[in-house]
């Protein structure tokens, strides 16, 4: 629903991400920080990896894949439980 999109975008624009996008099982992240984004999701059960070399700007690739999937839950809503889990640790 749209209050989750935007709430997952205010998560993402903390972190640094200007964009995430599906490519199959993966999300891609594209961030200046991927350091910020590995520090943000210590909970996850599945892999985070930068790949390639960074833009001219500066923005890295990073892939998430979830180990078992996202379940029944859309990508968009697994991403706002992890970012909500990491920020209510946070505070």
């Amino acid at each position: 629903d749209l209050v989750s999109y935007h709430q997952l975008r205010v998560h993402a624009s903390l972190l640094g991400i200007e964009a995430m996008v599906l490519d199959g099982q993966d999300v891609v992240f594209r961030t200046l920080s991927p350091s910020s984004l590995e520090r943000a999701m210590p909970h996850i059960t599945g892999t985070l990896r930068q790949v390639g070399q960074p833009s001219t700007r500066g923005l890295c690739k990073v892939y998430y894949r979830a180990r078992d999937g996202f379940g029944s839950d859309s990508a968009m809503v697994h991403l706002l439980r992890l970012f909500n889990k990491a920020y209510a640790s946070s505070v």
